[in-house]
């Protein structure tokens, strides 16, 4: 395990990363991540926009491989996601509405 500095949260990152794909990026009304692993545990996906600030805040349940995050009244621009566990970080990535 190692702690990621100044991250966001300062939230312990696991080794063993979940590997997603996320699709379409950029994305215009929704965007679809699905994971090559279920999820054996409970976890929430938090979407920030540049300044850190969280946007949005989405629980995935157990055994779940692939949801639909609806843009909603996001607003043009990159964000940033993490997908995390009582563990820790799962993945992370980038994502930019059009």
């Amino acid at each position: 395990i190692k702690t990621v500095n100044g991250g966001l949260n300062g939230t312990r990152e696991l080794k063993k990363r979940a590997e997603l794909t996320t699709y379409p990026n950029p994305f215009t009304s929704s965007l679809t991540i699905e994971m090559a692993d279920v999820v054996n545990d409970d976890a929430v996906l938090e979407l920030y926009n540049l300044l850190g600030d969280k946007m949005i805040s989405h629980e995935i349940t157990k055994d779940t491989n692939r949801f639909i995050l609806k843009r909603g009244d996001l607003a043009s621009g990159v964000y940033f996601f993490q997908l995390k566990n009582s563990e820790g970080i799962l993945a992370s990535g980038r994502l930019t509405a059009e």
